[in-house]
């Protein structure tokens, strides 16, 4: 006696314990995201629920989930897309199936697109590309269109696919162009066979049309991949300044001496400089200003001397004897001539001119100047007008050390 064979209903085969989602079919669910939120029909008349309810793909309480507080299909269709991800392998398989049946959502060319046999090897930019054709081609030729896919070399047992599966014209004729495509590589060469198919239908202005924004996409192609090629040049630079080993192109390690500054060639990524100049320049750098800045304090020193010199009083008058004060010029105006007064010390004192006390005991200038301290015996006394501007020199001193050892910091972050 035969046992009879037990059938699974069909209602059921969808229903059953699913593996998860293979990592190919992750990748095309991702890579056609927004061809399904924006593209994808899930309100009426679409009967895409229905016949995954169906199959057994989804429950009516999974429907109510997905429409619930939703006014649009693009909301609609993202709460969809992340139900679908929780069914496995075998919702995504009855979702390709409810794609291409006309009791479905009726859309065989997304099937075809998550299948992974077409427009694989090209960019989702060429896709939008073979949008607008099949849009202006609809509108140009509403009923002889086939003859542009059949002179792009698409059989008719495609043709017929085509047609079967896709209820609106432009989906049609946009799944017979995927089938075109196919897994070929070369875009050129996808373009000049197009644009000679449509000037053969006498369809000039959709070529020129095609031949512009191709032209804008490998523009835009190019641009991508010189700022790749940038972003792995400032990695490598980072990686090369990060290296202790690293001696530079000319096999010795590039320093910075006193008093010299290297070239240097620095790029901007995000908030963080690069320097091609050495292992760690910024080191150096500081260092060296640390020595320019010790010379500076010294003549700066100097300076505040020879102004403390010139503020003194006369002990016969009584009164300040600063020569440059002659012409009614203020307290505040003396204090914004201090950096141009220290300019001129510093040159005379790099030029080797000391100062020098004469026989009679007066003081006399570097620049050679008259004398303004008088000869007699008695010590001459520091005014307090005299102490206030050195305080404030001393004050304006620390100030810009602070903000050079700021910035050294900042550039060495």
């Amino acid at each position: 006696m035969s046992r009879k064979r037990r059938t699974i209903p069909i209602r059921g085969l969808y229903s059953l314990p699913s593996d998860p989602l293979t990592l190919e079919q992750k990748l095309l669910l991702h890579r056609y995201r927004k061809e399904l939120v924006t593209e994808l029909f899930t309100a009426p008349p679409s009967r895409l629920f229905h016949y995954l309810i169906g199959k057994g793909a989804l429950t009516l309480p999974d429907v109510r989930v997905i429409k619930a507080d939703k006014l649009k299909e693009t909301a609609v269709n993202k709460a969809f897309l992340k139900r679908l991800a929780a069914k496995g392998e075998r919702g995504f398989l009855a979702f390709c199936d409810g794609l291409r049946s006309r009791h479905g959502a009726w859309q065989g060319y997304l099937a075809e697109l998550l299948d992974g046999h077409v427009m694989s090897m090209v960019g989702d930019d060429f896709l939008q590309l073979l949008k607008v054709v099949s849009l202006n081609i609809v509108q140009y030729l509403p009923q002889g269109w086939t003859r542009l896919v059949r002179l792009l070399g698409v059989t008719p047992r495609e043709l017929e696919t085509c047609k079967r599966q896709n209820k609106l014209r432009t989906h049609q004729v946009l799944h017979a162009l995927t089938l075109w495509v196919g897994a070929r590589v070369d875009q050129d060469d996808l373009i000049k066979q197009l644009m000679s198919a449509l000037k053969r239908i006498r369809c000039g202005k959709v070529a020129d049309l095609v031949q512009s924004l191709y032209s804008d996409l490998k523009q835009k192609y190019q641009d991508e991949e010189e700022a790749e090629r940038v972003i792995r040049q400032l990695e490598e630079d980072r990686e090369l300044d990060q290296d202790p080993g690293y001696q530079g192109e000319g096999g010795e390690q590039p320093r910075v001496g006193e008093g010299e500054i290297q070239p240097c060639v620095r790029y901007s990524y995000g908030s963080t400089y690069f320097s091609s100049r050495g292992m760690n320049p910024t080191r150096d750098l500081q260092e060296s200003r640390r020595s320019r800045r010790d010379k500076l304090r010294t003549i700066e020193a100097a300076t505040h001397a020879e102004e403390m010199g010139k503020m003194m009083y006369r002990p016969e008058s009584g009164k300040l004897s600063d020569r440059r004060s002659s012409d009614g010029d203020s307290g505040l105006g003396r204090e914004r001539d201090v950096s141009s007064r220290a300019s001129s010390s510093a040159r005379s004192l790099r030029d080797g001119s000391e100062s020098r006390t004469t026989s009679e005991g007066r003081l006399s200038s570097p620049n050679g100047s008259d004398p303004v301290v008088s000869g007699n015996g008695s010590p001459a006394r520091i005014s307090p007008e005299a102490v206030s501007l050195l305080k404030l020199g001393n004050i304006q001193e620390q100030e810009e050390d602070e903000h050079e050892e700021k910035l050294a910091l900042n550039m060495g972050a």
